[in-house]
């Protein structure tokens, strides 16, 4: 269902994140009201993206590279903005309304210019978006924290950006329950997903699964799986050509029952075996929980969810470089700091987009 209709803009109050528990080191930070980000993105070094949920309703906001607002889109129903493209025409949003896909189109001003439904016979809370051979890809997806554990599956809508539909493909296993965290391309135009598999009854297991471009299935591994305990896969990242990382989280014993890790592997970007030069297995942060990578020149950088913690690692072999911490006192455990997505601003600076005591969150922090 394909709508039109004037670009709507509601005023918000605005106010700094604040922590209690903390004191942090970055150098700006600000809320949008009651809600979470989901993805940051970078336009040319001049401009950044964020969107998400404000209020139960899609958001999107842009800012210059002083951190001042630009355009502000947050239309007057309930959904969520999770995953954004833009180029110099504007922003390509996709993300969920009435429990189906959101396909939608602004310009750089903030001017609607089209939007469209999908039904894919799943609820589709929330969805990635690609840049495809000079095309668009969404990827509708249930979550992977669902209290839903029926038959669901993820759907592949490829759309130009007069919003022509091209092709769909929707992707099942019957008796299982399947999402799609985080998606990403090689430089062959290869698509990466990070999965996480429930059959009732059974832990929960990660896989990361590559399609071509023409969304042929490649090959599929699951990943980092003891089937005793849980396991979910959330976040995914190519250095283009040899390797993919992929991030999330799994349970491990301890004396008193189990916690939960982010954890990170390598795999063969050719056939998904584990990468012979890295580790088979990187414990990362104890409870706490893999939500973003980016590969950045000779260094890979993974965050981990809560407290915004950072671990910087050798993408060649798996090795430690570095930790940030951006607040001096967080703990994994108890914290309201949630990260979703991060993106590398100029001058060595990264922002993480995420909530903080409730509210759709932003922060700069300088990394090196």
């Amino acid at each position: 269902m394909r709508i039109f209709f004037p670009f709507i803009v509601v005023i918000l109050l605005f106010t700094a994140c604040n922590k209690d528990e903390t004191t942090s080191d970055f150098i700006w930070n600000k809320s949008y009201g009651t809600g979470n980000a989901k993805s940051v993105c970078i336009l040319n070094d001049t401009l950044i993206i964020a969107c998400g949920q404000v209020d139960d309703k899609p958001f999107l906001v842009s800012l210059h590279r002083d951190y001042k607002e630009r355009t502000l889109i947050n239309p007057d129903y309930n959904g969520l903005f999770s995953s954004c493209y833009t180029d110099t025409s504007g922003f390509f949003i996709a993300g969920s309304k009435s429990n189906a896909l959101l396909i939608t189109h602004y310009d750089l001003g903030g001017s609607f210019a089209w939007e469209d439904t999908v039904k894919t016979g799943f609820n589709v809370e929330s969805a990635r978006l690609l840049s495809v051979n000079s095309g668009l890809l969404a990827i509708a997806t249930p979550d992977p924290d669902s209290l839903d554990n029926g038959d669901t599956g993820y759907m592949f809508v490829k759309f130009d950006t007069a919003s022509r539909i091209i092709r769909k493909k929707k992707i099942t296993a019957p008796g299982r329950y399947i999402s799609v965290a985080d998606a990403v391309t090689d430089n062959a135009g290869n698509i990466y997903l990070a999965l996480t598999y429930k059959t009732p009854g059974l832990k929960s297991y990660s896989a990361v699964a590559a399609y071509s471009a023409d969304l042929s299935l490649l090959w599929e591994s699951t990943i980092f799986n003891n089937r005793a305990f849980t396991s979910a896969a959330l976040a995914i990242e190519t250095d283009g050509t040899n390797k993919v990382f992929a991030g999330g989280k799994t349970e491990n014993s301890t004396q008193n029952g189990t916690m939960v890790n982010s954890f990170l592997v390598a795999l063969n970007i050719n056939n998904g075996n584990l990468s012979g030069d890295w580790p088979q297995k990187r414990y990362l942060e104890l409870w706490n929980e893999g939500s973003s990578i980016i590969k950045d020149n000779n260094t890979l950088l993974y965050l981990n969810k809560n407290c915004f913690i950072v671990n910087e690692i050798n993408p060649s072999n798996g090795t430690d470089v570095d930790l940030l911490r951006p607040f001096s006192l967080c703990v994994s455990e108890s914290t309201d700091s949630f990260s979703s997505d991060f993106a590398i601003h100029e001058d060595n600076k990264l922002i993480i987009a995420g909530s903080q005591a409730g509210n759709f969150s932003l922060c700069v922090k300088v990394f090196r």
